[in-house]
Parts: C-alpha cells; structure tokens; sequence
C-alpha cells in the first residue's frame, strides 16, 4: 500500500490553469507545491519509502481522487495547499471531515505544522484540526471509505507564514517527510530560498474578485465587520440551494455572528436576523437589490452579487 500526496489546484478538466491561492507567493499554491515543496520533500526521503507524489492536474476537477487511490493502491491521501486571507491571519491546520475525529497521522501533521506556523481551528476538541463536510474531494473519499486529510501549510498572505513557506521549505518537506514516513535520510535542508515573497500588494488586491464565498472571502468580511472570531467559517448553515454553493460554509443549526451582522447591515428585520443562510433568502434578495444584479434570492457558483461584496471588502466597506 502507498500514501499518496496530492498538490492542490492545478490544470482543470477544461484546460483552464488554476493557480489557487496567491497572496505573497506569487506563483500560486500549486505550483509552490509541486516546484517547491514537493521537491523538497523528495530531497530527504528514505529508502524504502510508501509515499507516492501526484501534481499532474487539478483533482479536484477532473473528479477522479478515488480511481487514483485506486491506481496507486494507496491507503491514505493527504493533499497539499496553503491559504489566503488578509494579512493577519495565520497558522496551518488539518481537513478532515466533520463525522470523524482525527486519527495518528491528522495528529502528527498537526503537530509539524504547529511547529511551523502554529495553527488555527479546532474540531471535535483537537487544535489545528477543521472538521468539514462541503469539501468535494473530503465527501468524495468518505463515501468511498478512503483515509483522506487536506493540510493547510499556512497562509501565503502573511508576511511571517509566507517567509516559512519559502526560505525555510526544505526544513518544513524534512519535517513532513518525517512525520508521514517516520524517519528521513541523512541530508541536511539548505538555505536556499526557491519562491521569495514580494511586498503585498495593496488592500484592494486582498481578495480575487471570483464570485466564490470562499474561507478568504468570510475572513475578510469577519475581519472588516470587526468580529471577535475570525476563522473564515460561515458556521451553523442549514443545507439547502444557497449553502451548498458557499464552501465555507459549514453545516448546522446555530447560525453565524457574520450573517447576522450582515442581515443587519443588508436591512433584513431584526426579527429574521437569525444568523442563517435559507433558501429563499432575503439576506441574499437585498443584497442582489443593494448592488444592481438580478434578483433571484441564490447564491450561485460562481455568483454575481458575491463578486460586487468581494470588491466592497477588499475597500475596507461592510457593503
């Protein structure tokens, strides 16, 4: 059996080069990993090793990580990437999804990351852990009983992540590689510096304006409408049309203090200012009349509306 690592991102099924998040590491988080980190990783690993390197397309779009497990008989998958959000976000974490707890190898990357970067979230009691459900690749290998974890390495729009992320790469792939094979070669990490962050660009550039409600995107509104947690999850959602098509939404039943505020600021009525997403949704219909798109009360994938909140908040503006 093999554990097979996967680079997020990368060629979608249509041809289209996705590059994933970019932030101060410019070339995107596909091709960090696979020119940089993955590189770095094979740099140190031992004889006789289970781990097998995948960066050849986007997974996530060609919709196959289960026939790949298959191909390469693998027993477990960890796919790599690194966030973005605004400039003070920080720290890695670990995907898993939200029915299960954390296994030894969750635990240990936990850890590795923790030692890196430091992490953020916390699932079912265990910091540096997210539990979700609304991932494709994380419902894709549950269903199929696949071992599966996406690792967050931290964020390439922090100055401090980002400088880890780079100079120090091939002392995080020594870590990494220690973590998933128990033990590395003998070579030492140098100090080369393959991907170096540039300045960050301005506040306007904080976020792609893709339409998508993204952990990026929830970040950022969470921070500009002052909340005390910033985590970039659109907590207790219920399923319906609209959640479905917000990743960083996240399942249940309590609402989220960012909707609520945002129902509050879009002029929903204190009565209705549940913190939740319905569908229909009057949250979204004022939103849809507040910035001029059609007003059909959905979140779509990508969506117009989002794209005109996405420019509102990299300006520093609730709406």
């Amino acid at each position: 059996m093999t554990h097979l690592l996967i680079a997020g991102h990368g060629r979608q099924k249509n041809g289209v080069f996705d590059p994933g998040a970019t932030g101060l590491i410019t070339k995107g988080e596909h091709r960090y990993v696979k020119e940089d980190l993955f590189p770095a990783m094979k740099k140190f690993l031992p004889k006789n090793h289970d781990l097998v390197f995948f960066d050849d397309y986007n997974v996530y779009s060609y919709g196959n990580i289960v026939s790949l497990a298959k191909k390469y008989n693998a027993s477990q998958i960890t796919e790599f990437h690194f966030d973005a959000a605004g400039a003070t976000a920080k720290g890695g974490h670990v995907i898993i999804h939200s029915n299960y707890s954390p296994d030894k190898m969750d635990l240990a990357l936990r850890d590795t990351i923790k030692s890196m970067v430091g992490t953020i979230y916390s699932h079912k009691g265990h910091a540096g852990v997210s539990g979700r459900n609304n991932l494709a690749n994380v419902n894709r290998t549950a269903n199929a009983g696949i071992t599966y974890r996406l690792v967050e390495l931290g964020f390439g729009t922090n100055k401090d992540n980002a400088k880890v992320l780079t100079e120090d790469v091939e002392i995080y792939a020594k870590k990494l590689v220690k973590t998933l094979t128990g033990t590395t070669n003998d070579k030492k990490p140098s100090a080369s510096k393959p991907s170096k962050p540039k300045p960050s660009k301005p506040q306007s550039s904080k976020l792609i304006i893709d339409g998508s409600w993204g952990n990026a995107t929830s970040e950022l509104a969470q921070e500009v409408y002052g909340l005390k947690i910033v985590d970039g999850i659109v907590s207790g959602q219920p399923k319906n049309t609209n959640t479905k098509n917000i990743p960083s939404a996240k399942y249940g039943t309590s609402g989220s203090n960012l909707i609520k505020a945002m129902q509050a600021e879009f002029g929903v009525p204190a009565k209705y200012r549940d913190g939740k997403i319905t569908y229909p949704s009057m949250l979204i219909t004022n939103m849809q009349k507040h910035y001029g798109t059609p007003q059909d009360s959905k979140v779509s994938y990508p969506s117009m509306v989002i794209k005109e909140w996405q420019k509102a908040l990299n300006k520093g503006k609730r709406k």
